[in-house]
């Protein structure tokens, strides 16, 4: 028994070997391989797919905050020109009804005056006819300044 190795069966191993690795890689690494190559293919394109979809969310985004924000500039200005419209507004209708106060004071004082003009001239009418009547009344009684005070006092009490 020897203890050499034998060259001959190192030379079958070798070849053996060889051979095995051979078919390995032919018909089982190679077709994992190619798995392998297509899956990684795949999950790259999927990873490019998901960095393009990232990259126009973020453009859309910003439009969408673009035009939110012009929007809202939009929607202040038109607040704002309500609000100079309506004072405006504000500030017409009150002159109107100044205008209109003070027409209406002026027709008032007018009216006033007309009821004092008629008041004064009844006033007169009155105050001639109750001194016509009293001069008539001294004139048929002769009477002294007291019985002529007394006569009048009996006519205003009458007229009353």
């Amino acid at each position: 028994m020897e203890h050499f190795p034998i060259y001959s069966a190192i030379l079958l191993q070798i070849v053996g070997f060889f051979v095995l690795f051979w078919l390995l890689r032919t018909f089982f690494f190679g077709p994992i391989g190619h798995v392998i190559n297509d899956r990684e293919r795949i999950v790259r394109e999927r990873l490019d797919d998901a960095e393009a979809s990232r990259v126009k969310m973020n453009a859309a985004r910003e439009d969408y905050e673009k035009r939110i924000a012009a929007i809202e500039a939009e929607a202040r200005d038109k607040i704002q020109a309500a609000m100079k419209e309506a004072g405006a507004i504000k500030e017409q209708k009150i002159a109107e009804a100044n205008e209109q106060a003070a027409k209406l004071l002026e027709k008032g004082k007018q009216d006033l005056e007309r009821e004092r003009e008629k008041v004064e001239v009844t006033l007169r009418d009155r105050i001639a006819d109750l001194a016509v009547t009293a001069a008539s009344r001294i004139i048929q009684k002769n009477l002294d300044a007291a019985g002529q005070r007394a006569l009048v006092d009996e006519v205003l009490r009458e007229v009353k």
